[in-house]
């Protein structure tokens, strides 16, 4: 079940990374590069939006998985859920508000245009209000369905939004203008499908539409869960943006622009650890609930291992294989051997990321966020000197570097978490040692492979034998997961 959940989660998110990218260049083609900085804007005020979801989509998640495992009645799972919209709901209109006021602020004082007239900025920022208030929904009603084991349809329905949010703007530009106005109407209908099938799949089957709310008393460890989860959230939002934020003060444009690209590959990982976690989190919820010792160890150690499995390989073609590559990016770049050394370190702090992604589920399914909190906050107090130390002596090396003891740090901070107290303290202390020893034979693997791979001279040979050695080591390890547990 975990296998076929987290092949759901990386078709969905794989979608929407492939239209995502598609969509770039089609987008600018018909938009123009000031236009698409509305776009991108845009972009970045739906995911800036996450700053005030309150912890709700995972307190849900979390709040769903846990009656579930205690078999409450469909009635007060129902009442919660009813609950959690109506308070989601309502941040959304509030947010739909502010974006609102704020449009005629935003397109005459904070962007500089030159061709567009503000009043065609104001017009579309008023409509990419509604567009990210929309937006706000789906990531409540994604955890539902994913609490309610609903992997598959909620993956589906991602998968499809992404779709109609290229398609939609393609259409009106061909058959009516390529304007900015045509691509907010689009999203905005691209969005009311989706939130509306998203909930349509919420409250289907057993689930009792016409109910109300639940009591104050049975909402309060939601409420207290949220609390914390809004903390957490802005401080990790502030340690993720760090670095570029002091980079962008110290270093040339051009430099900034290599330490980006290398950034958006290496944490390309992300997505695949994420996508694990979301396929095991409401399986760990269930078992704290209920305290399924044998079956926790089933779920946390396919967990570890699926993500080890999946990203490992990648990791060691970045790290041990960049003298290969560097001929083949070095046709797009004049700085290929400067890109692949910032790419190199930055996989690995990428890659300690992901193996933390288990441990930070752990955390929220116990309802514990608290103790990540403080360790966010302390690292984010701690890393801000850091980086800016590094950054003038050392430059970018030293930022890339004070990104992996960052991310250590978190890592070390959840391990400590997770072992401090808990029932399954052993079964995590077995856990974490059989991951460890089988993450060192693969990177002593891999690395002990890369002494006999011949310098090819042709760069486009490098990386096809590259690709091709890594398929076959990840199918390997695959067949060795499968054994290895039908053996256990």
């Amino acid at each position: 079940m975990l296998f076929k959940n987290t092949l759901y989660q990386l078709y969905g998110r794989t979608s929407s990374l492939i239209f995502g990218l598609a969509s770039v260049p089609i987008f600018l083609h018909f938009l123009g590069s000031e236009a698409y900085g509305v776009v991108g804007l845009y972009l970045s005020l739906v995911a800036l939006s996450g700053l005030v979801d309150m912890g709700v989509p995972v307190s849900a998640n979390r709040q769903i998985s846990t009656l579930l495992a205690q078999k409450a009645s469909v009635l007060r799972i129902s009442q919660t859920v009813r609950s959690l919209e109506i308070f989601m709901w309502t941040v959304s209109a509030l947010l739909l508000i502010g974006l609102t006021f704020s449009a005629d602020y935003l397109a005459s004082e904070w962007l500089k245009t030159v061709l567009l007239s503000g009043d065609e900025v104001e017009a579309a920022l008023t409509l990419c209000a509604f567009a990210i208030a929309l937006r706000f929904p789906v990531a409540f009603y994604n955890n539902l369905l994913f609490a309610l084991d609903r992997h598959a349809s909620a993956n589906i329905v991602v998968s499809i939004a992404a779709l109609l949010r290229f398609l939609f703007p393609v259409l009106l530009f061909l058959f009516f203008s390529n304007s900015l106005e045509m691509f907010f109407y689009s999203q905005i209908l691209a969005n009311v499908l989706e939130v509306f099938i998203c909930a349509k799949l919420v409250w289907r089957d057993k689930m009792r539409f016409f109910c109300g709310p639940a009591s104050l008393d049975a909402l309060r460890p939601i409420i207290k869960m949220m609390g914390s989860l809004t903390g957490l959230s802005i401080t990790a939002i502030a340690l993720s943006q760090l670095d570029k934020i002091v980079l962008s003060k110290v270093v040339t444009l051009d430099v900034f622009g290599i330490y980006s690209a290398a950034y958006s590959i290496a944490t390309g990982l992300l997505p695949i650890a994420y996508s694990i976690g979301n396929a095991s989190f409401p399986e760990i919820v269930k078992c704290n609930a209920r305290d399924l010792e044998s079956h926790f160890q089933r779920v946390l150690r396919r967990s570890i291992t699926l993500i080890i499995i999946l990203t490992t390989p990648i990791v060691s073609c970045f790290v041990f294989y960049s003298s290969q590559l560097i001929g083949f990016v070095e046709n797009f770049s004049d700085n290929g051997a400067l890109f692949l050394t910032y790419l190199g370190l930055l996989t690995i702090g990428s890659f300690v990321q992901c193996l933390g992604v288990i441990l930070h589920s752990a955390l929220l399914a116990q309802g514990k966020p608290t103790g990540l909190f403080l360790a966010n906050f302390l690292a984010l107090l701690t890393f801000s000197l850091v980086y800016i130390s590094f950054a003038r002596s050392d430059g970018v090396l030293g930022v890339c570097y004070t990104f992996i003891a960052l991310n250590l740090s978190i890592f070390g901070a959840q391990v400590y978490l997770i072992l401090r107290n808990g029932s399954f303290k052993e079964i995590w202390v077995n856990e974490l040692g059989i991951a460890a020893r089988y993450l060192i034979i693969l990177l002593t693997g891999y690395y002990a492979v890369t002494l006999f791979i011949p310098n090819f001279n042709n760069p486009l040979v490098q990386v096809a034998f590259v690709l091709s050695l890594f398929g076959v080591l990840t199918a390997m390890q695959l067949l060795f997961y499968y054994r290895y547990f039908k053996w256990r």
